[in-house]
């Protein structure tokens, strides 16, 4: 019969342990580290829930908390990312990371060993640098972008113009050898046997007037669309010299030789 008066028997000193993989020494089972010989007693890296709702929320459309949590199937989200439905998956899931009980997350995700001294601020830390290395990567792009974007549009407009005039050429050298033949130069396209409007590349237009070649850019060419390019004949020593700085051609796009230096 048990006395009214028996100490109750108290289990707060019994707990369940385990052995340490490396020195043999009893120790909790829950414990990170061995507090004997200090050996990590998880087989993989601590996964750090903080870090990995921080992956969800700015790398979550491509799965880099998945990767983070060694789950290869991350690479779905990689291969959808650009449905954005990976990305709001991502959102539900940080959201869900960060409230998530930390014994489950224990469970779950680290062997049901909480994290120890040396867990708790490397992830997160490491993953800080990494979403801001991947901003600042992100805005060194954009900027190279913006100053190289409209360097390219320039080059290929000049590269356009260029062509333009060499394909004018035709009419500049039927000028040339119709002023060698009769000594005047023609009153117009017509006089050298073509079109009134002489067209090239089926937009730029260039018409002689008897003084001027006048080269009008067309559609081919947007971003100079109706500006105009004027050849001027200079006649010396009976040849003929052309100076092309006439004209409403922006002085950034035409070619060297044709600009009011």
């Amino acid at each position: 019969m048990t006395s009214p008066y028996q100490v109750p028997n108290s289990n707060l000193n019994t707990y369940e342990t385990r052995t340490c993989n490396a020195c043999g020494k009893e120790m909790h089972a829950s414990a990170a580290t061995c507090p004997n010989c200090g050996l990590s007693q998880r087989s993989k890296r601590y996964k750090n829930k903080v870090t990995a709702a921080i992956f969800a929320f700015f790398l979550g459309g491509f799965g880099a908390h998945r990767f983070y949590l060694g789950q290869w199937w991350g690479v779905f989200y990689l291969l959808f990312c650009w449905l954005w439905i990976p990305g709001l998956i991502a959102l539900v899931e940080f959201i869900y990371f960060l409230v998530c009980d930390p014994k489950k997350w224990d469970d779950k995700y680290n062997e049901g060993i909480p994290a120890g001294p040396n867990d708790k601020n490397s992830g997160f830390l490491v993953a800080i640098i990494i979403v801001i290395g991947l901003f600042m990567v992100t805005a060194i792009i954009g900027i190279l972008a913006a100053v190289a974007l409209p360097a390219y549009q320039d080059y290929t407009t000049r590269a356009k113009i260029n062509q333009t005039i060499v394909e004018s050429q035709v009419l500049t050298t039927s000028i040339e050898q119709y002023f060698d033949k009769y000594d005047t130069l023609p009153a117009s396209n017509t006089h050298l046997g073509y079109n009134k409007i002489y067209l090239i590349d089926e937009s730029h237009e260039a018409v002689f007037n008897g003084e001027e070649l006048i080269i009008t850019f067309g559609s081919v060419i947007s971003s100079v669309e109706n500006e105009t390019l004027i050849l001027t004949p200079i006649i010396e020593n009976n040849s003929i010299f052309w100076n092309c700085t006439k004209g409403t051609l922006r002085e950034n796009y035409r070619p060297i030789k044709c600009r009011n230096r």
